[in-house]
């Protein structure tokens, strides 16, 4: 038994059959916790000042995405890809960003590529009919982060044009 801390928040474990080669357990990740500035100990401002700033991007004001194979990516045929909010694959916002990548082939060759890679491209979604505070004019996923499936180092914006 592994002893310590285990941050399991959004990660699917699911078990994918393979006729072949008989079956093996999957897991994807999400996004580690994470808090706002001055929400709890270890994330207070003077925590934070002698921290290197790796990277400042804008804040989406949706719901978190990630987007799940169901079939074997390396094989060939087919991949269905469904949609994932942080609790479910059956959410209003799980659903709507399923519609989206079903009506995107662009974006289903973007995930398919990231899938072969082992990497996970972590969305928010923003849309009119998911408003949380901002209003939104339009329905979009927007790229938050890619991260190794492997390791679960995130990407710099250099290392994904690799």
């Amino acid at each position: 038994m592994v002893r310590g801390r285990c941050r399991c928040e959004g990660f699917v474990i699911r078990y994918q059959q393979d006729e072949e080669e008989g079956g093996s357990w999957e897991r994807y990740l999400l996004l580690n916790k994470f808090f706002n500035v001055g929400e709890t100990k270890n994330w207070l401002v003077d925590d934070l000042s002698s921290q290197k700033i790796v990277r400042i991007q804008d804040k989406s004001d949706g719901s978190i995405i990630r987007f799940i194979p169901f079939s074997r990516v390396n094989k060939g045929g087919d991949v269905r890809i469904r949609a994932k909010s942080k609790m479910s694959f059956e959410s209003p916002q799980a659903t709507m960003a399923t519609e989206v990548c079903d009506n995107c082939p662009p974006l289903q060759a973007f995930l398919l590529d990231a899938f072969r890679r082992k990497l996970a491209a972590v969305f928010e979604l923003v849309s009119p009919d998911n408003q949380i505070v901002v209003p939104y004019a339009s329905t979009n996923l927007v790229l938050l982060h890619i991260r190794s499936e492997e390791t679960g180092a995130y990407f710099t914006a250099e290392q994904t044009k690799e």
